[in-house]
């Protein structure tokens, strides 16, 4: 089914004469199966119609621990995989399929986003890199900012013992960006993209008995995943923390992660339900995408599985 490239990355087949690649898309990417060293194991990625999730292309399978696609604004795919301390950066062409390696880097990295005019990507990863640790796991700690015409780097750390970064997501403007703060807070914080600083960055201050997760930036302000004592909520912030609107979760339901267009009003949202030990949870598992345009929110897909254990697709990105 797949073309072989150099390591790591194969490309699928050439699209059919009816796929349209200017169409509006996003990104699905599954984990296949494999051993904790990354061995056997296989990330594929595929787009999916905006309309209806039904889907376009097979875009690529990675070998890799952590991988993470981004489509930019002239509908390519870029692609950062991470293997064993090493991280690569690809480029893909979904209309045919021509792949190119952009750049490799020391160390793992994860949590790629792209800033709004496709210029620069954010990336998370660690300075003391451990082979084979699963991504999340190890303390991402280091923020960098890299230009993909001249390679420039920008980076910025958080030197706080018992915290970790997770997810990040840019303003509209390009001119900030936001990532979650793990560890003790629970939260995210906001950063300048041209002068990144982690060790005084502008802190979001969750409402109490609350915590902040995977943050999603758009026109009218930053979508979050929000956790209560009384319940889970997808919540859209100010840049300080601050709720200005919100949407109740399916039973046992929660974000699983937000996914928001690069400098629109329009973001992407993975609801996972049926997740819980008490009745009526356990017992029906499954996956809905959401796409939110405040106030309004509509259900592109809803897929069921009765097994929890199995591998849920994860919403990568759009455009």
């Amino acid at each position: 089914m797949f073309a072989t490239v150099p390591p790591m990355i194969t490309v699928g087949p050439a699209p059919s004469a009816a796929s349209d690649p200017r169409q509006a898309v996003y990104l699905m990417v599954r984990n296949q199966p494999g051993n904790l060293d990354g061995t056997g194991a296989g990330t594929v990625i595929t787009t999916r119609r905006l309309t209806d999730g039904a889907l376009v292309d097979c875009v690529a399978a990675v070998t890799a621990e952590h991988v993470d696609p981004m489509l930019t604004p002239a509908g390519d795919v870029l692609v950062l995989s991470t293997f064993s301390c090493l991280s690569r950066l690809d480029k893909i062409d979904p209309r045919t399929h021509q792949h190119t390696v952009l750049r490799q880097f020391d160390g793992d990295a994860a949590w790629a986003s792209l800033s709004p005019d496709g210029t620069r990507i954010a990336v998370l990863n660690t300075q003391a890199c451990i082979p084979h640790c699963r991504i999340g796991g190890c303390g991402l700690d280091r923020l960098q900012i890299i230009d993909l015409a001249t390679w420039r780097t920008l980076s910025a750390t958080i030197g706080r013992p018992y915290y970790s970064l997770a997810y990040t997501s840019w303003s509209p403007d390009g001119t900030r960006l936001a990532v979650q703060l793990g560890g003790l807070d629970g939260t995210f914080v906001t950063v300048d993209t041209h002068h990144p600083d982690l060790m005084h960055p502008q802190v979001a201050k969750p409402t109490p008995h609350c915590t902040y997760g995977s943050p999603g930036w758009i026109r009218a302000g930053i979508l979050v995943a929000r956790s209560c004592r009384t319940g889970n909520t997808m919540a859209l912030l100010d840049p300080a923390g601050d709720v200005l609107h919100s949407w109740p979760m399916p039973p046992c339901g929660g974000v699983h992660h937000l996914v928001a267009l690069p400098g629109s009003a329009t973001a992407l949202a993975q609801i996972s339900t049926g997740y819980g030990t008490d009745s009526p949870c356990g017992t029906a598992w499954g996956t809905q995408v959401w796409q939110v345009q405040p106030p309004t929110v509509r259900t592109i897909t809803a897929t069921h599985s009765r097994d929890p254990a199995s591998d849920e697709p994860q919403l990568a990105g759009f455009w």
